[in-house]
């Protein structure tokens, strides 16, 4: 089942949107930074985290922070959407197709 933030995570979590949405990726990464010191295994975090990887250009890095997100929360689209589309990139088309299908079954998350 897909994690409901805290609303104090929610919050910082809704920062680093606005950063990201303004294209400041240095000032999500910030915001996002002190979400994980405090708990290192926030899913919603490491999304993010995943999305400031894309924008800066690191995909490897991006996919990383996308399958720890799915590992931690493996009922949430959002993160398997990211996945499947990562993985076509990368031309890792079964896989791709995996999470493509698995994406059908899931629901996006609630609260991002």
């Amino acid at each position: 089942m897909t994690s409901i933030v805290s609303t104090d995570h929610l919050e910082h979590l809704q920062d680093a949107i606005k950063a990201l949405i303004a294209n400041d990726p240095n000032q999500a990464l910030e915001v996002i930074q002190g979400i994980l010191k405090k708990d290192p295994e926030i899913p919603e975090a490491l999304h993010l985290l995943g999305l400031c990887s894309l924008i800066l250009g690191d995909s490897g890095r991006a996919m990383e922070m996308f399958n720890s997100a799915h590992q931690i929360d493996p009922e949430c689209r959002d993160y398997v959407d990211a996945l499947a589309s990562l993985k076509a990139q990368a031309g890792d088309i079964n896989s791709s197709l995996y999470f493509a299908k698995l994406a059908t079954t899931l629901e996006p998350h609630p609260e991002l």
